[in-house]
């Protein structure tokens, strides 16, 4: 593990941090800059199958999406794994809408919560 891998894991979780808070604002401006910002490390660290694969996730978790299958053939770095398992579960518990992709959840995700209340009755005219 040299100088190399340290940094990358540092401006990884710098990067975490700035699409996590950016998140959870909900701030439109800073979502935008972040998706900017992962793309063009993705980029970058397309060689390196950890950052470039932790940067796909981020993506589409900035994009309200969850595709358990970039996750699924693991990283060879637990630290990544553990890392989106645990930036899913704040997203999850905070309201952020995610859209799981390929299996069941993403259908009921796609439905419009309002579509779902029944009509208002008129009893006054």
């Amino acid at each position: 593990r040299g100088e190399g891998s340290e940094n990358t894991r540092a401006r990884l979780n710098e990067v975490s941090n700035c699409c996590l808070q950016s998140m959870l604002k909900g701030n439109d401006a800073a979502l935008v800059e972040a998706m900017f910002e992962v793309e063009q490390l993705a980029e970058t660290w397309e060689s390196s199958s950890d950052a470039g694969k932790y940067c796909r996730v981020l993506l589409s978790l900035l994009n309200h999406e969850y595709d358990p299958s970039l996750v699924a053939d693991g990283f060879e770095s637990d630290e990544y794994g553990k890392s989106v398992e645990k930036m899913y579960a704040i997203l999850e518990d905070s309201g952020w809408k995610i859209t799981v992709l390929g299996g069941a959840e993403q259908q009921q995700d796609l439905l419009d919560d309002e579509l779902m209340q029944p009509p208002p009755s008129f009893t006054s005219y």
